[in-house]
């Protein structure tokens, strides 16, 4: 598998609560990435979920350090702040995004990650503005159509292998969700 699956899988175990195969799977995703920022951003949110608070520290200054040379979406380090508790440090990344209009916000109305935030008036300020974009913007059509599945999870074009590759992953994926 590449480091796109790797990354995929490795948020799928973090979301079931395999701590250390979720871990395992970013640090593969970091090696066949060679360090690419968003893989290392992976590999920061298991280590964040697991509760790993020295490792994840040592991650997101790793992250700023890339940042400086790499694009970094700041929704993806609003899941990493908000996985250690850091809320406003959340927010301000949140907000950050939305104002770059960074393509992972179309999921910020149902990333999960974010449910201990959902109460809070300045999260709901943000996401009524990022529904807002949405319906008024040309984005709609491309929200609606990545949504469906007609949009492939990256925008480089992807060779036969690539595919072979994600189908693999999702049936690890898969099997994981449907397991324990």
């Amino acid at each position: 598998m590449g480091s796109q699956a790797h990354c995929v899988l490795g948020l799928t175990y973090a979301y079931k609560g395999i701590h250390e195969s979720a871990i395992a799977a970013g640090q593969k995703a970091v090696e066949l990435s060679h360090g690419a920022a968003l893989f290392v951003a992976c590999l920061g949110l298991a280590y964040a979920e697991a509760g790993l608070r020295e490792e994840t520290q040592k991650t997101l200054e790793e992250l700023n350090r890339l940042s400086q040379q790499q694009y970094l979406s700041p929704y993806v380090l609003a899941r990493i702040y908000e996985a250690l508790g850091r809320r406003n440090e959340a927010l301000d990344c949140l907000e950050k995004a939305f104002l770059e209009r960074a393509a992972f916000m179309v999921c910020l109305k149902t990333d999960r990650r974010f449910d201990d935030m959902r109460p809070d008036r300045l999260f709901q300020d943000l996401l009524r503005n990022v529904t807002q974009f949405i319906h008024i913007s040309p984005a709609r059509d491309i929200v609606k159509r990545f949504s469906s599945g007609a949009l492939p999870w990256s925008p480089m074009r992807t060779s036969g292998a690539e595919i072979a590759t994600f189908a693999a992953a999702r049936s690890e994926m898969t099997e994981c969700c449907t397991s324990g």
